[in-house]
């Protein structure tokens, strides 16, 4: 499913996995025109139906701000809310305040193709 929604609108998803458990690693491969970009990472906690927590690391250098193999963290938090779903995420522990802005597209864009695909079931 990864494939299907991650990454950001310029680039396509073209493989992923994932073992989803704590202690699982996860692993894409985004193309864009020029080039791909791989990231990967590690499960760290995973409590079904409420939160994921997870390492998020490009595995080499992109944009020239986001360095090779820096670890940050990715948390997703879900909240019952008004009969539907809040979906709370945060990166934290990037490099560098101008590393922020090109991820925040990246999520935005992951986010709304996920959401695109679950309104399709």
């Amino acid at each position: 499913m990864l494939v299907h929604w991650f990454g950001c609108a310029a680039f396509s998803t073209i493989s992923a996995t994932s073992d989803v458990r704590e202690g699982g690693d996860w692993r894409v491969l985004m193309r864009s025109p020029e080039k791909n970009f791989p990231a990967y990472g590690r499960y760290m906690e995973l409590s079904p139906v409420q939160r994921i927590v997870r390492t998020h690391h490009w595995e080499r250098m992109v944009a020239g701000l986001n360095p090779a193999h820096h670890p940050t963290r990715v948390t997703v938090e879900l909240h019952e809310e008004n009969g539907g779903t809040r979906l709370e995420f945060r990166q934290t522990e990037l490099a560098t305040i101008a590393s922020r802005d090109p991820h925040i597209g990246g999520w935005c864009d992951s986010l709304d193709a996920l959401f695109a695909l679950l309104g399709r079931k």
